[in-house]
């Protein structure tokens, strides 16, 4: 049996199966307890709590590097600012350098014990989400697909987004992404990941073998987990997500990272507000080419929106029964 990865124009309206819709919330939960098991924690009575279980000590971070992090220019941080095992945290005022210009709106922990328990459930996770059985192996590149919940891994092991990802959630509050990537994560200029459809950014998970770079003015949504380093090139921005760097330095130049309130939805943005947010300050205009509809401040090439779908083997989910009552 095959299924077709769904394209910016094609949200693969099909008919929902019962049995489909049960195994995402039974993954969601799979997840949180494989996590809360590593971490010794017990009872997962709601989805709030299931997201505060599977993120751990993490959750309150929109940063958190490991060797160092460094900013330059006015990057703001809606959310916590860590680093751990490193000491050094430049370009951020109220660090121990203090020497700005970068604001915190959140706490400081500088290679405390707030900041080295972080990093342990950070790795569990990044361990968790590594291990779990995938769904789809699909190519590198994910800018023009629509993809619904589920775990992805890439066949030739790194990935890749140029122009839009759109993640559909299909209404379901539990939909899950977690996206393997055995190497590196690299987002193009002024590309852009947005959620529809109810889709949870605190459900969205980007597990990176080494390093990740976010390009310049790009938008991008979930929590990133990377082995080594994460570098921001310039007013790159994270709407609603955080970034953890387990081993090396955290990189911003001019960013911005928002950390969302659990069991949200302020992941779905509309055409006009992407575009405001990948060029703040600059006139939207349409793709010049018939048939785009998406409308944002640089013109997208329609291969970039339609490309052709690609069918990948169904590699079914283990049958999991829910004993949470």
């Amino acid at each position: 049996m095959w299924r077709t990865i769904c394209t910016t124009l094609n949200l693969c309206s099909r008919p929902k199966e019962p049995s489909r819709v049960l195994d995402r919330r039974v993954w969601t939960r799979k997840i949180a307890l494989a996590v809360a098991a590593a971490l010794g924690l017990v009872v997962i009575a709601s989805n709030s709590e299931a997201e505060a279980q599977v993120l751990g000590a993490t959750e309150a971070f929109a940063v958190l590097g490991a060797s160092t992090v460094t900013n330059t220019g006015p990057t703001i941080l809606n959310g916590d600012l860590g680093v751990y095992a490193g000491t050094a945290i430049t370009g951020f005022f109220g660090t121990v350098e203090d020497d700005g210009p970068g604001i915190v709106n959140g706490a400081i922990h500088q290679t405390d014990g707030v900041a080295q328990t972080a990093q342990g459930d950070a790795t569990t996770l990044f361990n968790v989400l590594m291990g779990l059985p995938s769904d789809f192996v699909i190519p590198a590149q994910l800018g023009g697909s629509t993809l619904v919940g589920g775990v992805y891994e890439f066949a030739g092991g790194a990935a890749q987004i140029t122009g839009v990802l759109t993640l559909d959630g299909q209404n379901d509050p539990n939909s899950l992404w977690d996206f393997k990537i055995a190497s590196t994560l690299t987002t193009a200029t002024g590309s852009a990941v947005i959620l529809i459809r109810g889709a949870d950014p605190n459900n969205v998970f980007w597990a990176v073998g080494s390093s990740a770079t976010l390009g310049a003015s790009s938008v991008f949504q979930g929590t990133i987990v990377a082995d080594q380093s994460i570098s921001f090139l310039n007013a790159a921005s994270i709407v609603c997500g955080r970034a953890i760097a387990l081993v090396g330095a955290m990189t911003m130049i001019n960013n911005t990272v928002t950390v969302c309130a659990s069991g949200g939805n302020e992941g779905d943005i509309t055409e006009d507000e992407l575009g405001a947010k990948a060029c703040p300050g600059h006139r939207r205009r349409p793709s010049t080419h018939r048939g785009c509809s998406v409308r944002q401040c640089w013109p997208i090439p329609c291969s970039l929106i339609l490309p052709s779908a690609r069918p990948v083997p169904d590699r079914k989910r283990p049958v999991l029964k829910n004993t949470l009552h």
